[in-house]
């Protein structure tokens, strides 16, 4: 097990397993600063024992002399813990390439890091927000409409059997006409498919 005391407002390893030194004499309590960055995170109100009683770590944050915070952990370096950001488990995004990137223990994210969720695979940050530039929703609408006049090229040919051929044409052409609506292409009202007519001509 590790120990820790406090000694020159540092909490400072003093040792591991059953025979622990006994630590100095003037382990004292005191106001303890955020060595990270000299917020205050916890204060101490009596003297710890002439005997220099020791503190596991587990300890730290019950006693409230030294804990993390949201996003925080407690590192033990350089001799001591100190409390370093913790964004090992927060999902981020680099709003210039609208990837997802990782940090690792002590890194703060940036400005040019994001929480908010990319959900596009083409979008760009703007104003605050990931959306998805007109040229590319343009691209995806002529994509789509493309497959679905591809579903129906055979419904129309002049020798398929089917009563209700005309229903597909104006289908086709609505298809065709979206590129004429007004929020074109920001949203799109798709047209709906008529169901094929079973009778044979």
């Amino acid at each position: 097990m590790v120990y820790i005391g406090i000694k020159d407002g540092k909490i400072a390893l003093h040792g591991c397993g059953p025979n622990l030194p006994q630590g100095d004499n003037g382990l004292e309590m005191r106001e303890i600063k955020d060595l990270t960055g000299g917020a205050i995170v916890g204060t101490l109100v009596s003297q710890i024992n002439k005997d220099g009683r020791l503190y596991r770590p587990e300890e730290l944050a019950k006693r409230k002399i030294l804990k993390p915070g949201k996003k925080e952990v407690l590192v033990y370096e350089g001799g001591s813990y100190v409390i370093k950001a913790d964004y090992t488990k927060t999902d981020l995004w680099n709003k210039a390439t609208g990837e997802k990137v990782s940090l690792k223990i002590g890194e703060v994210p940036g400005d040019n890091l994001t929480e908010t969720v990319n959900p596009y695979q083409h979008a760009v940050w703007e104003k605050g927000k990931w959306i998805v530039p007109d040229d590319v929703l343009a691209s995806q609408a002529v994509q789509k409409r493309s497959e679905l006049l591809k579903e129906t090229d055979h419904l129309v040919m002049p020798d398929y059997p089917i009563l209700n051929k005309d229903d597909f044409i104006k289908y086709r052409q609505l298809l065709r006409d979206i590129t004429a609506q007004k929020k074109y292409p920001k949203s799109i009202t798709w047209p709906v498919m008529p169901e094929i007519n079973g009778g044979i001509e």
